[in-house]
């Protein structure tokens, strides 16, 4: 017996179109986006981590503070500060 699904995957805004005669197969892929899923929800805690920490130093740094006491108001090593300053500098031009 020969089961056939379909599945519809939408990027960058093409939609495409697979067909499984497999159901092993078919279940392999399921896994591999419920993967994919988390991964991009572990992603975007990161980017809102990293962007909330990024505007808090802005913040510091417009109250004229060092680098050195913005790592100690925010409770993070010297060098984050430094790498998040660099990368803020990175996202201006």
């Amino acid at each position: 017996m020969c089961i056939r699904l379909i599945t519809k995957t939408i990027q960058n805004n093409q939609i495409r179109l697979r067909v499984f005669d497999d159901m092993k197969e078919f279940q392999k892929q399921i896994e591999l986006l419920e993967i994919q899923r988390k991964f991009q929800k572990v992603n975007s805690c990161i980017r809102y981590k990293h962007s909330f920490r990024r505007e808090k130093i802005i913040k510091l740094a417009n109250m004229d503070k060092t680098q050195k006491e913005i790592a100690e108001k925010m409770n993070c090593s010297y060098s984050t500060v430094k790498r998040e300053i660099k990368a803020i500098r990175e996202s201006l031009g």
